[in-house]
């Protein structure tokens, strides 16, 4: 099934997810995880139909096997973490803007505390393209939270 100008309008939630789910290919420092919610199967089925479809190069589009907590389905699509992400993003999200008339888009990201207006500056400012400074700086925050749950316990 094709999917039409503008015929997705109200089905899909404008802010998509960033870097916050593990990908089922590669690892989290290889490859990032771009979530669009959908409001119900079929719709996410097509807009998982477009993206596949799409010429934007990326690793692997997957639906949910069920509703989250806000009865969404949500689309998972996922990029090789590169020098090339970020400018894939936005083409990937052209893409759904093109059925769901979606003129402005925001994101969440994996270390982000807030929703961000979705554009190439800042999705540079806080998108990780770079594997090996992803590893370095997750296993910092890692060491970091493995401290202070050693500090809690030991009651310091």
């Amino acid at each position: 099934m094709t999917v039409k100008y503008g015929e997705m309008e109200n089905l899909v939630t404008p802010v998509i997810s960033i870097d916050q789910y593990k990908p089922k290919i590669g690892e989290a420092n290889e490859t990032v995880v771009v979530a669009f919610e959908v409001a119900s199967e079929q719709p996410a089925k097509d807009l998982s139909n477009l993206m596949e479809t799409d010429i934007v190069d990326m690793l692997d589009v997957d639906i949910s096997s069920g509703p989250n907590e806000q009865n969404k389905y949500v689309v998972f699509v996922e990029f090789e973490r590169n020098d090339d992400l970020n400018k894939k993003i936005m083409e990937i999200v052209k893409t759904a803007s093109n059925v769901t008339g979606i003129t402005e888009w925001k994101y969440t990201y994996f270390t982000g505390t807030e929703t961000m207006e979705l554009n190439e500056d800042n999705l540079n400012n806080t998108i990780i393209t770079d594997s090996n400074e992803y590893v370095m700086r997750h296993s910092v925050k890692q060491q970091n939270e493995e401290l202070e749950r050693i500090k809690q316990l030991a009651g310091i």
